[in-house]
């Protein structure tokens, strides 16, 4: 194998998410689309109407998984919206659905993303 071949196999999962195949024990980014969907339908959602406030801490891909379906991102577009570490998104659950009210990139703290 040279090295132009290890270098396209490294960058893949950055190039082109949606094909990406994951070495054998790991998930393609359309099983963590998948994954993170069960997680807002069958833990967040039900939330609805019972707390006024529920915080989520997780990793960046998770976190761009619940973020990317919200705004129609495909997962062959998984890096489109910047997510540096400590970004935020607000979201808001009315009738079974997330809508995001507000994000902030790391990189911007002090003004709110252009994403809305």
């Amino acid at each position: 194998m040279d090295i132009r071949t290890i270098k396209d196999a490294a960058s893949q999962p950055f190039t082109n998410p949606g094909s990406y195949i994951p070495p054998a024990g790991a998930e393609s980014f359309a099983q963590l689309y998948k994954r993170s969907g069960e997680f807002v339908d069958q833990v967040l959602l039900p939330l609805e109407g019972t707390y006024e406030t529920v915080l989520v801490v997780a990793h960046g891909g998770v976190n761009r998984s619940i973020l990317n379906p919200v705004l129609n991102i495909p997962v062959d577009d998984f890096w489109r919206v910047h997510m540096g570490n400590c970004a935020t998104a607000i979201f808001d659950c009315t009738d079974g659905k997330l809508s995001m009210l507000e994000y902030t990139d790391s990189k911007s703290a002090n003004a709110k993303s252009k994403l809305l």
